[in-house]
């Protein structure tokens, strides 16, 4: 969920122009910590949670910026951040995701999910994400199906939802939905896909973003693969295709499976 893009930059416009450009990212954190804050502690997960670990890191997120003829600002993403976020999308970097996670923080990310109706905070069915890859937060966790408790999970109804709103620019606004999907462009041209590794397709990949890990040795310590992809069939048409925890890494089997689902549909 993009702090910056939508909700932080909405706040700066308006306390720019009555703070200063050095108290700006305070008066921000001043506003929305305490909500934030509300919103972690009613996850179940993140009973005890504490604020270093829920909260954004502003400013090693965000740069202050002019806006040009007024006496306002603004915030962007800082280059660092920037940096990091494409790496995390675009080669799956983990100190990356570590980075991006620890600025925005586990109640922000997790709570702005629940808000937007992608997790349920009762159950933690849903987009689940609070541990950082690297091991230095705390991971905290909800039930899985095959991995027992974990602290990265999804349902692939609840990622395709999130992946639609993003497609279809009404995730957080238009300017930053754009701003995602290139950052998924980026993970296809970096060649970050699996799918579209399959031959004969029907379909070409605009955006995508992959997961690759083992299960735990109590669920037998096999590989996993995982994919969320935005799909242009030959017809024109958009779909999204989430895929996880596929034992094997034979990406025809997966390719061919959606390509013959698209033929299905066209057909209907």
């Amino acid at each position: 969920m993009r702090l910056s893009s939508c909700a932080a930059r909405d706040a700066a416009i308006e306390l720019g122009g009555c703070t200063s450009k050095d108290r700006l990212l305070d008066d921000i954190a001043a506003f929305f910590d305490p909500q934030i804050m509300s919103r972690a502690r009613a996850i179940p997960p993140f009973a005890g949670i504490a604020a270093a670990h829920a909260l954004p890191r502003y400013r090693s997120m965000f740069q202050v910026v002019d806006i040009p003829g007024y006496s306002a600002y603004s915030v962007e993403f800082s280059s660092t951040y920037s940096q990091n976020l494409t790496l995390m999308i675009e080669q799956s970097v983990n100190a990356s995701a570590a980075y991006c996670i620890h600025g925005i923080g586990y109640g922000y990310l997790d709570g702005a999910l629940s808000a937007a109706g992608f997790l349920d905070a009762a159950s933690g069915l849903g987009v689940w994400l609070a541990g950082d890859f690297m091991g230095a937060y705390p991971a905290y966790r909800v039930q899985s199906i095959n991995d027992g408790p974990v602290a990265q999970a999804t349902t692939a109804i609840h990622l395709a939802h999130l992946y639609t709103m993003i497609a279809d620019g009404l995730l957080v606004g238009g300017i930053s939905s754009g701003e995602m999907r290139e950052l998924l462009a980026k993970a296809v041209a970096f060649g970050e896909c699996f799918i579209n590794r399959a031959s004969q397709l029907n379909f070409t990949v605009d955006g995508t973003k992959v997961g690759l890990c083992n299960l735990k040795p109590a669920n037998g310590g096999t590989m996993v693969s995982s994919e969320g992809s935005i799909l242009v069939h030959a017809s024109g048409k958009r779909f999204i295709a989430v895929w996880q925890n596929y034992s094997g890494l034979d990406w025809n089997a997966i390719g061919h499976v959606v390509r013959d689902t698209l033929n299905l549909y066209e057909g209907w």
